[in-house]
């Protein structure tokens, strides 16, 4: 059977606040579920952190935020009592302007997954798998902000690294024209295609820098097109 540490700690210590602390309301048992989703904080692959009571910028402070170490927002959580209506409660809070893009409501026995305004999930939470499933979604999901500073990342390192990539590219070409007989013989062949369909200025400069292009643009091409015989 699979074996799920954080959830069975998180049982463990709400019995134990129950049994302690007299009553089962959320006031009492909330650490419980908080401890159990720094826990899963902490081991993701990213390393993130939940900050208790941290205030959004809609001006409202759920009962806890998942943080990265860049500081960005991953997610929100939010703890309700078990004798109220759970719906009721997360319909309240959204009318209260609570984040709808990646957050948790739970109630220790119900905890639903709301992502992009929808839910994403509902679970019962005494069944410690589907539990580990929901808060793994959670926290594996990215918010668009996420994504686009990703994306402005990439772009800058590719800016970055291209005068590497096209040095590295050009004294590999220099390699294959010196020592490689079959590369030279293709490219022969391609140069007389190409003089053949253009003109007879093509030289092999020409046909070099037609090479270069093709190895920086390919995954571009399989992703555009989706198979890649065009640019074979």
């Amino acid at each position: 059977m699979p074996n799920y540490p954080h959830i069975e700690d998180y049982y463990a210590r709400r019995r134990e606040l129950v049994e302690f602390g007299g009553s089962d309301n959320e006031l009492n048992i909330r650490p419980a579920f908080q401890n159990c989703l720094d826990a899963y904080c902490r081991e993701h692959r990213e390393r993130l952190v939940l900050i208790p009571e941290l205030k959004t910028a809609g001006n409202v402070v759920p009962d806890g935020t998942a943080k990265d170490t860049l500081r960005m927002v991953r997610g929100y959580w939010e703890a309700k009592d078990s004798h109220d209506d759970l719906d009721a409660e997360i319909q309240a809070k959204f009318n209260r302007g609570y984040p709808k893009d990646n957050i948790v409501f739970e109630d220790s026995e119900t905890v639903v997954l709301v992502q992009n305004g929808d839910v994403a999930l509902r679970v019962d939470m005494s069944r410690p798998g589907e539990l580990h499933w929901l808060i793994r979604r959670f926290l594996d999901y990215e918010l668009p902000s996420i994504e686009e500073f990703r994306q402005a990342q990439a772009q800058a390192q590719f800016k970055a690294d291209l005068p590497a990539v096209l040095e590295n590219l050009r004294q590999s070409v220099a390699a294959s024209e010196e020592g490689n007989a079959d590369y030279r013989v293709k490219a022969a062949e391609f140069l007389g295609l190409w003089r053949r369909s253009i003109g007879p200025g093509v030289s092999e400069a020409d046909v070099r820098e037609m090479l270069l292009q093709h190895v920086l643009t390919k995954d571009i091409f399989h992703r555009v097109f989706d198979e890649d015989q065009f640019h074979k």
